[in-house]
């Protein structure tokens, strides 16, 4: 199973016993935080948080702290990784080129080149003449993402900072 485009940076995982804890949280509260939603969904904390913050997932978002703090609702994010997922399966790593991805998707060419350079989207091997080509996923997911969101002129898809594909 291919994971989110949102879900490479390395995380701990739980174990059995964090897990039973877990459960036993989820009974008495649906919102758990987003560094554990994350490792339940594969979506990164900082888009959990956006989510929150956009009105489309209950939960909370403080304002003005540098660190992805805060919580969100389980069934609700393992929702929207399904449907990103989903975006995702059968177009993953497909190269397109990012102009043709603007037209196919939606979106203007220049948010793609920021997407790729902030590293929430892959870069895809292209042909030998150095063309750019990005993963046909990654820009589905986005596409779905803003689906999800709202997409609005100068509505960000993404978080701001950068992505878990960010090449330092």
């Amino acid at each position: 199973m291919t994971t989110s485009p949102v879900s490479k940076r390395p995380r701990a995982l739980l174990g059995a016993e964090e897990m039973r804890m877990v459960a036993a949280y989820l009974q008495q509260s649906p919102l758990l935080p987003f560094e554990i939603v994350a490792q339940m969904t594969s979506l990164d904390p900082a888009l959990l948080r956006k989510l929150v913050r956009d009105g489309v997932l209950a939960g909370e978002a403080p304002f003005r702290v540098q660190r992805v703090v805060g919580n969100c609702e389980v069934e609700g994010s393992q929702r929207i990784a399904a449907r990103l997922q989903k975006a995702r399966t059968a177009l993953d790593g497909q190269a397109i080129r990012p102009s043709d991805a603007a037209e196919k998707y939606g979106f203007h060419r220049d948010n793609i080149y920021s997407w790729l350079k902030k590293g929430w989207v892959r870069q895809v091997e292209g042909d030998p003449s150095g063309e750019i080509f990005v993963d046909e996923g990654d820009i589905a997911v986005a596409r779905a993402l803003a689906d999800i969101v709202g997409q609005g002129r100068g509505k960000p898809v993404f978080p701001k900072g950068d992505g878990p594909y960010k090449v330092v």
